[in-house]
């Protein structure tokens, strides 16, 4: 689930028609947008197609941050996804949510979801994905040395895993511009 800890009150935009305060979900290994519906005290959950789904946001109240996403392909991304629009001053980034199996090895369990995301940077050639610290160092070719610089400076980790990271840099990275 993108929400592990709760059901977010969210605002989704659905077949043009915006619906308020819906307790909701999004299931990122099968590409599903659950809804949750108490009714006459029985829980119900309804798989909504995402054939129609423009995007829904909602306040992450455990975070304290509120949250975008938009259901679209990315020019130059084929296939329809979920993204969060990060995008800091002139730099444009949208952040894919994903969820990865990790098993131990050795192991005869099952294995365990953990988040991880991919990144598409507009370096005004159009979106390119990136991973790591290298792939993304490359697509700010302007400020590519100062930027490394504040990396290693505050020691700070580019990774599948810590969206928060790329915020930082991108904030630094449009202060140089």
């Amino acid at each position: 689930m993108l929400e592990e800890n709760f059901w977010p009150k969210a605002d989704i935009l659905y077949n043009g028609v915006n619906f308020k305060d819906v307790l909701m979900n999004f299931d990122l290994y099968k590409d599903e947008l659950i809804v949750y519906q108490p009714e006459k005290g029985h829980e119900k959950y309804v798989v909504i197609s995402t054939d129609k789904l423009s995007s829904f946001s909602y306040a992450d109240t455990l975070m304290h941050t509120k949250h975008f996403y938009e259901y679209f392909e990315l020019p130059g991304i084929k296939g329809k996804a979920l993204y969060e629009n990060i995008s800091v001053g002139k730099a444009s980034l949208f952040i894919k949510p994903m969820k990865k199996i990790e098993q131990t090895p050795g192991e005869n369990r099952e294995g365990k979801y953990s988040a991880a995301y991919e990144y598409y940077f507009n370096d005004g050639k159009g979106y390119s994905r990136f991973t790591k610290k290298n792939q993304f160092l490359n697509l700010l070719t302007k400020h590519r040395s100062e930027v490394n610089r504040f990396i290693r400076r505050e020691k700070i980790k580019i990774s599948d895993m810590l969206p928060e990271n790329i915020i930082v840099v991108l904030k630094y990275f449009d202060g140089l511009n």
